[in-house]
């Protein structure tokens, strides 16, 4: 598991380089929550060897605990993505953090 001075350290070392939070509930044909979804939290560091070759391979994605990421929640910009039901935010180092 990743500490969070190593997460901290990954962040400043590209600026492409961030933390996404995602989730995924699945509703009844009523679109109310049935309680059961998918709930992940990554921390995607790109790969300058495959940079622009292709989507996928441009990252390596190293899951984290949310632990990690409430540590060092003051140290972050979030930018937060979809609803309720999917969505995320993806979260990169402030510009005062970077050095």
């Amino acid at each position: 598991m990743l500490t969070p001075q190593q997460v901290l350290a990954c962040l400043r070392r590209d600026s492409r380089n961030h933390i996404t939070e995602s989730w995924r509930w699945m509703g009844d044909l009523t679109d109310v929550a049935s309680g059961s979804g998918i709930y992940e939290m990554s921390l995607n560091e790109i790969d300058p060897y495959y940079a622009g070759w292709s989507t996928l391979l441009e990252y390596q994605y190293h899951i984290i605990h949310p632990v990690t990421l409430k540590t060092i929640m003051d140290q972050l910009d979030k930018e937060p993505w979809g609803d309720g039901a999917l969505g995320g935010v993806v979260y990169r180092l402030k510009e005062g953090y970077s050095s």
